[in-house]
């Protein structure tokens, strides 16, 4: 999986964002498609809030009007600054082609965060704040999250959504490309007589491998999201480790066996 998209999935869900307004659309969403949709749907509705709180602040500043040509010049500027943002985190030309299906849905997500710093921004000056008062972000930033648990527990609906999703379609894409690598690597080393397909080295290799069977990405998050509130305090289960313990093998969807398993307290390795 390109690293672009793990930091989409990352930098999006532990930001502001994360804490929008639900769209019902991610409640339903399952397939890449729709997930993108989603996405779209968001974006949309961010430019929408984002000309709306634009326009006030003009409409408030219409008896300046330096302030409001240097306000336009500055709004201009930042949809060119997010315009080039977006083409130099993504620089291919066939951006479909190189970064996959899920490439729509990234693009959107980083665009509406984008979106909703600006606007915050905006809504800065709209309502007088003073501009040299960092205290509102910098006690936010006091109350970020630390434990694995509060990180999860502090994300929106989509954002697990999306994070499960991200981290399930990394995998099982990293699961087939090693698999067709090491046939493609191990192929000229091996007896030429006609072999048939369940053991040729990909399949014998993807066979050895766990897979994530379970259809509905909302399993997955419902989970994780027991296992951290009854295990809150639990520093050795990240949300990579909860998931490996739900492939099959060993395709546990037990807490407290989960739990057991990650702490070691089943004889096995700590994760």
């Amino acid at each position: 999986m390109n690293c672009r998209f793990l930091a989409c999935f990352v930098l999006i869900s532990i930001s502001g964002l994360s804490q929008s307004r639900e769209n019902p659309c991610w409640k339903t969403a399952t397939a890449q498609s729709e997930l993108n949709r989603c996405a779209a749907l968001d974006a949309r509705d961010a430019d929408a809030d984002l000309n709306r709180t634009y326009q006030e602040l003009l409409s408030k500043l219409k008896n300046d009007d330096r302030a409001t040509k240097k306000v336009r010049a500055a709004q201009r500027a930042w949809l060119a600054f997010r315009d080039s943002h977006m083409e130099e985190l993504y620089p291919a030309d066939n951006k479909q082609s190189e970064y996959g299906s899920i490439y729509p849905m990234c693009y959107a997500r980083v665009v509406t965060a984008m979106t909703k710093q600006r606007i915050a921004d905006l809504r800065k000056m709209l309502d007088d704040k003073d501009p040299c008062d960092t205290s509102a972000s910098t006690a936010k930033e006091e109350r970020e999250p630390q434990s694995p648990a509060e990180q999860w527990l502090f994300l929106s609906a989509e954002a697990k959504l999306e994070y499960v999703h991200g981290y399930l379609f990394g995998y099982e894409r990293g699961r087939r490309n090693g698999c067709y690598l090491y046939e493609e690597k191990i192929t000229p080393y091996l007896p030429h007589e006609a072999v048939p397909p369940e053991k040729l080295p990909a399949y014998v290799c993807l066979s050895s491998l766990p897979e994530f069977t379970e259809p509905y990405l909302q399993v997955y998050v419902d989970t994780i999201t027991k296992y951290y509130k009854k295990y809150p305090h639990d520093r050795q289960a990240g949300v990579p480790s909860i998931l490996d313990e739900m492939a099959v093998p060993p395709g546990l969807t037990d807490i407290d066996q989960i739990h057991k398993k990650l702490d070691g307290s089943d004889g096995g390795t700590t994760n």
